[in-house]
């Protein structure tokens, strides 16, 4: 049973409930029994209702598995920054950048001028010779 289904059998088994209330007062002569079992059965169909809706347009709206892993050549070159999320778009739009945010840009800027050759990310950074100490120690070793 996938969760979708789970849902659903949970919120048909609030109803089940209910039916069962309301039998129960029907048989001991309980108005309230009743009345509350009816309440509950409504509630779990109202819901089991909902939530079929929700999930039946989910499937709509959700596209096909192998269409989202297709990467476009766009998609495949990696700048090295994350993609925004929708949420993370709509609050740049409202609150512009944060203190915090821009003093961060400032402070990467600063070592991207400090380090030119680190600002490229796809080209590993320059390797300087390092001298071979062993010569350099014993000079008579090479006699």
């Amino acid at each position: 049973m996938n969760p979708r289904q789970k849902v659903l059998f949970t919120q048909l088994q609030i109803a089940s409930v209910g039916v069962l209330l309301a039998a129960f007062g029907w048989m001991w002569s309980e108005t309230w029994l009743k009345v509350f079992g009816v309440c509950i059965f409504v509630y779990g169909l109202l819901r089991a209702w909902i939530f079929s809706r929700v999930i039946s347009q989910q499937d709509e709206n959700e596209e096909p598995m192998d269409l989202s892993l297709d990467l476009s050549p766009e998609d495949e070159e990696d700048s090295g920054e994350y993609p925004m999320d929708e949420w993370e778009e709509a609050f740049m739009r409202r609150f512009g950048q944060s203190k915090m945010m821009q003093a961060m840009e400032a402070e990467l800027d600063e070592k991207k001028a400090k380090h030119p050759d680190s600002s490229r990310p796809g080209q590993p950074p320059k390797q300087t010779k390092t001298p071979d100490l062993n010569s350099s120690q014993n000079p008579s070793s090479k006699s």
